[in-house]
C-alpha cells in the first residue's frame, strides 16, 4: 500500500467558520481577518494575515487587540489568492478548493479593481488546482448515479468516433483539419 499523504486544510477568513461548523479543524487561516469570527481565531494554531506589501492590513489591528498570534504574509491581490501562493510556495503537490472564486462572473461580482491577478495566479497554479465547488450538486442532483453513468457511456463512443474522423497534424504554429480518413 502506497503512502497515506496529510491533507493540510487551509481555510481562508471566514470559510474557517464553516470548517469549524462541520467539525473541521484548519491547519492554517490566511486572509485580512475582516468576515473570520473571533472564536474561530482562537481556535486555529497558525494564522498568517493578508497584507498589503507596505505591511497594512486591518486585521493585525484586530488580532492584536484579541492578543492572538500571527505572521504577516505581504501579498498583492486578494486573500484566496495569497492562500493559492502560499500552498504553491510550500510545494504542495495538489490543492482541493472548496467555495472559492471560479469563473468571471464571480471575479466581477466582488465588484473590485485587479481581480486579473487572480486569474493569472490560477493560470500560474494549473494543474495542481481542483475546483470543487459545486461539487453537492452531484449528490443533490435528480438523476440518480446509474443514469449519470448511463450518459457517459453513451457519450464516450460518441467522442472516440469524432477524434477518429478529424485528425489533426502541427503545421507551424497551428494546428489544421487533416482532409480524409
Amino acid at each position: 500500500m502506497g503512502e497515506e499523504k496529510k491533507l493540510y486544510k487551509i481555510a481562508v477568513d471566514g470559510a474557517a467558520d464553516g470548517m469549524f461548523k462541520h467539525s473541521l479543524r484548519p491547519d492554517l487561516l490566511i486572509g485580512d481577518m475582516d468576515s473570520v469570527s473571533e472564536q474561530a481565531c482562537r481556535k486555529v494554531s497558525r494564522i498568517l494575515v493578508h497584507c498589503r506589501v507596505n505591511g497594512e492590513s486591518p486585521g493585525k489591528k484586530r488580532l492584536d487587540e484579541m492578543k492572538v498570534a500571527y505572521e504577516s504574509l505581504p501579498f498583492i491581490g486578494m486573500s484566496e489568492d495569497a492562500a493559492i501562493a502560499w500552498a504553491c510556495k510550500e510545494e504542495a503537490a495538489r490543492l482541493y478548493i472548496v467555495g472559492g472564486h471560479r469563473g468571471m462572473e464571480e471575479y466581477l461580482c466582488k465588484g473590485r479593481k485587479g481581480m486579473g491577478s487572480s486569474l493569472l495566479l490560477r493560470m500560474w497554479a494549473g494543474c495542481q488546482v481542483t475546483d470543487l465547488k459545486g461539487i453537492h450538486y452531484l449528490k443533490e442532483s435528480p438523476l440518480p448515479a446509474y443514469n449519470i453513468e448511463k450518459i457517459v457511456n453513451h457519450i464516450r463512443p460518441l467522442v472516440h468516433r469524432a477524434k477518429r474522423r478529424i485528425k489533426w497534424k502541427a503545421d507551424g504554429d497551428m494546428l489544421q483539419e487533416e482532409k480524409g480518413g
